[in-house]
């Protein structure tokens, strides 16, 4: 008995290729950088403002669980905590 795809196992199928997918391309773009400049982590976004700053911590809450397993496996690099700004 053939089992049929759903519209909806597509809607998964293509939400978890684009979940993962995203993370992949912004997270290898961030550990390239890092390791230009020698850095300990990445951004998923440059840390410009305070505005990026919070994006790039959405971003690290929205990825949390695949930053745990590439960390697990690739070891030693993860995200950067944003910059400290206006401190007097």
């Amino acid at each position: 008995m053939p089992r049929f795809i759903h519209r909806a196992d597509i809607a998964v199928i293509i939400a978890v290729v684009l979940y993962v997918g995203s993370f992949l391309v912004l997270s290898r773009i961030g550990i390239r950088e890092a390791q230009r400049y020698h850095s300990h982590g990445y951004y998923f976004i440059e840390p410009t403002n305070t505005s990026r700053d919070d994006i790039h911590f959405s971003l690290y809450v929205f990825f949390w669980p695949l930053v745990q397993i590439d960390y697990f496996f690739n070891g030693g690099i993860g995200p950067a905590t944003p910059p400290l700004r206006e401190m007097n």
